[in-house]
């Protein structure tokens, strides 16, 4: 009978990608042009903010998504009588 990992491998792999989205959030809106005055490096800033903020909320549903197909593969797993099936 084939095996599930009950969506736990990609939970994994979102986390690692919103950690590496949160990171490059945190240096790039670090980076910052001598005496700015809302140039360039500002507005990309803000933008990149945007997105981290929208990758944070798909990242949550993602995850929701992941434990609802986890609890339907475990309840799936339960009902099946048959190892062929």
């Amino acid at each position: 009978m084939a095996t599930f990992d009950s969506g736990k491998s990609l939970e994994k792999e979102v986390l690692q990608l919103f950690k590496l989205v949160q990171k490059m959030r945190t240096e790039l809106a670090n980076v910052r042009q001598p005496d700015s005055n809302g140039g360039f490096l500002d507005t990309a800033a803000d933008q990149l903010n945007a997105i981290a903020e929208d990758s944070k909320k798909a990242t949550r549903k993602i995850l929701d998504a992941a434990e609802i197909v986890s609890a339907i593969t475990e309840k799936l797993g339960a009902e099946i009588k048959y190892s062929g099936a």
